[in-house]
């Protein structure tokens, strides 16, 4: 499969641990898309809200208190996020949609837009490998990289990239990841009965290598492919 003219615009959705994020970045390494993350796009718009921006404002007032961003709020910093995009280079969404409200936004998003419908990469896992996972990663406080054991990072316990401690995240402990992935899971079967009805959910067997996921995301792609002609 030399291109993603079949699917420009792909979500990836899995639960903690999976590793989404990888495989979004292995995507990105191949195929010059856009990358747009849940997390990393209310950071951006929490420093805009310090300069005034009225999303931004919103949701460093909610961040501050400790109050979950609502689903209005997501789906208003998604477009204005892909206004400022070169959209027809494909996009990542990764983690969103997280809801079938926030689903139904994109939906009438891709209209506005006038964008091919995304298709679902579900990268599933079980709780007991989330749980395995995510208690023996390290995270870096300064640069949010994230390593496992298998890096030379973690054995040193140092990120070679700016050179700070790494330390075990406190939502990384067994019991919070337990209660995370059940709620996760729960989102997940939401969206599942939304999108499969309309063919666009592709389940994927996370509990494999890296590699070993890749192709089978390839591979997935391309029959769906195949299917739509």
């Amino acid at each position: 499969m030399d291109n993603l003219n079949h699917s420009k615009h792909l979500i990836f959705l899995g639960p903690p641990g999976c590793g989404k994020g990888t495989q979004a970045k292995m995507i990105l390494a191949k195929w010059p898309m856009n990358h747009l993350s849940t997390g990393d796009l209310i950071r951006d718009f929490i420093k805009k809200g310090e300069q005034g921006d009225p999303i931004g404002q919103q949701m460093k007032e909610r961040y501050d208190q400790g109050v979950p961003q609502p689903d209005d709020l997501i789906i208003k910093a998604v477009r204005e996020t892909l206004k400022n995009l070169d959209l027809t280079k494909g996009m990542i969404f990764d983690s969103f949609p997280l809801s079938e409200m926030q689903a139904y936004g994109l939906e009438s998003i891709t209209k506005d837009f006038v964008l091919d419908k995304p298709i679902v990469l579900f990268v599933n896992i079980s709780e007991k490998e989330a749980i395995e996972r995510l208690s023996k990663r390290k995270y870096c406080p300064s640069c949010q990289g994230i390593f496992g054991p298998q890096s030379a990072d973690y054995e040193k316990g140092i990120c070679n990239r700016c050179q700070t401690e790494l330390i075990s995240r406190s939502d990384d402990n067994p019991e919070v990841v337990k209660k995370r992935y059940q709620e996760y899971i729960g989102r997940m079967e939401e969206l599942k009965k939304y999108y499969e009805p309309r063919r666009r959910w592709l389940a994927v067997n996370g509990e494999q290598s890296i590699e070993e996921v890749h192709q089978e995301i390839l591979t997935k792609l391309e029959e769906f492919r195949e299917k739509r002609g």
